[in-house]
């Protein structure tokens, strides 16, 4: 089972905001196109991220579209007798969070997300799921306990209405899904084992990958506003509030130990961990390594696994032709897949040689392609940089300039992100010389 508080599969689904819920996205699709069986967990905000514009001023103004599910490519899980199948949450002061379970299919790979908007809850409960990556602490405290402990009750809810096999691993992208851990262990404790013996189990089957290489882009709650959550008069009950919170408490030097860290909680229960590049590892290996008192940095138990992408949505379809007249289209849909391609030098080598045929595709034919697809993409900067501008209030007749923005055949480094200060926008302008 695969949990992340966003996925990036489709602009028809809008509920990603960058990076982490691209990769999420692609990797659902990759798990579809390979075989692997893989469940997808998350949240459906009924607001998605915010659109950005500008006032005529330049300021950023943010927009919050209203989604109807009913409207996406979704489907609403149901029990057998047809009634929508819940996922329920309990809250401090007898309050409850109740949720229903949105059902995407990703290929092969079922994505189920969790929607509190439904009449069981509270004004304030049904606003849980209302947008991405907004909110005060609280707001965050709940969404991510509904993502991590209320996407496991899911998982369970749709392997019974469905046969499908329990996961055997559950892999948190990020530590907004950290609680899932605590929720396998509620599950074990009935079983008559101890909190110890089922925090070894639960480890056991759990993978953390963690993205972000500066403190500030770790989500960090009060230890109080953690513990009233939790315990007889909140959620897992059977389960101590005094051995949830030393999961999340920063320990090494230099932390905050009043704060619970979801991160060093998405550590302390994973067997496996990973950053997104070798670079990331090594750094998150230093940037962690208080929680090894002990060990260098360079023996802190976190590999790195490089984020790749789901070749097929990304390679723009002239390219795949391209290629296709080459190698034929059979085999280049194979090559996209990352599927097996047999050939006679593979068989030799026992190395599938995916990429060596277009090595006979003409410089100049690879470099026609690449100049018609930026001339593609400065034709459209220059109509969406056109309609901007309408709506901001210019006249057509202020607007020639944008005929002559940017030129397909003059070298240009974009990068599009979010920017708050915890993304370092301006760091790959630092050094002149390497530029």
């Amino acid at each position: 089972a695969y949990f992340s508080p966003e996925f990036g599969v489709t602009a028809a689904l809008p509920q990603y905001s960058g990076g982490l819920g691209i990769l999420a996205g692609d990797h659902l699709k990759a798990a579809s196109d390979l075989g692997v069986p893989l469940i997808g967990v998350g949240l459906l905000y009924r607001h998605g991220y915010f659109r950005q514009t500008l006032s005529r001023e330049g300021w950023q103004q943010e927009h919050y579209p209203v989604l109807d599910p009913n409207e996406l490519p979704l489907d609403l899980v149901r029990e057998a007798d047809g009634t929508p199948a819940r996922v329920v949450l309990a809250l401090p002061g007898g309050r409850s969070l109740h949720a229903c379970i949105w059902l995407a299919r990703v290929g092969r790979v079922p994505l189920l997300l969790l929607d509190s908007d439904v009449e069981e809850n509270a004004p304030g409960e049904r606003d849980v799921t209302d947008r991405l990556y907004g909110g005060g602490s609280d707001h965050r405290l709940l969404q991510e306990m509904l993502l991590g402990i209320g996407g496991v009750r899911a998982v369970r809810t749709w392997c019974r209405l469905t046969g499908t096999p329990e996961p055997e691993v559950f892999h948190t992208n990020e530590g907004h899904a950290g609680f899932l851990g605590l929720e396998r262990i509620r599950e074990l404790i009935p079983t008559g084992i101890d909190f110890e013996a089922a925090l070894e189990v639960v480890r056991a089957g759990t993978v953390f990958t963690t993205h972000t290489p500066v403190p500030a882009g770790i989500d960090r709650f009060d230890r109080g506003l953690v513990a009233r959550h939790f315990g007889d008069e909140g959620e897992l009950p059977g389960v101590p509030v005094e051995k949830i919170l030393p999961l999340g408490t920063e320990t090494y030097p230099g932390g905050e130990p009043e704060l619970f860290n979801m991160a060093v909680m998405g550590l302390r229960l994973a067997q496996r961990a990973n950053g997104v590049s070798t670079l990331h590892g090594a750094v998150s290996r230093e940037m962690f390594s208080g929680l090894w008192p002990g060990f260098d940095p360079a023996e802190v138990p976190i590999t790195s696994v490089t984020n790749g992408v789901h070749a097929p949505t990304w390679v723009a379809p002239e390219v795949f032709r391209l290629g296709a007249g080459q190698v034929g289209e059979g085999r280049a849909h194979q090559v996209l897949a990352g599927g097996p391609v047999a050939d006679e030098a593979s068989a030799q080598t026992g190395t599938p040689r995916r990429w060596d045929a277009v090595t006979g595709i003409g410089d100049q034919e690879i470099w026609d392609l690449r100049r018609d697809l930026r001339g593609q993409l400065v034709t459209e900067v220059r109509r969406r940089l056109y309609a901007s501008w309408r709506r901001r209030g210019a006249g057509t007749a202020e607007l020639g300039w944008i005929d002559g923005v940017l030129d397909p055949d003059i070298l240009t480094i974009g990068f599009a992100r979010r920017v708050p200060s915890y993304k370092r926008l301006t760091l790959m302008l630092r050094d002149r010389d390497r530029l």
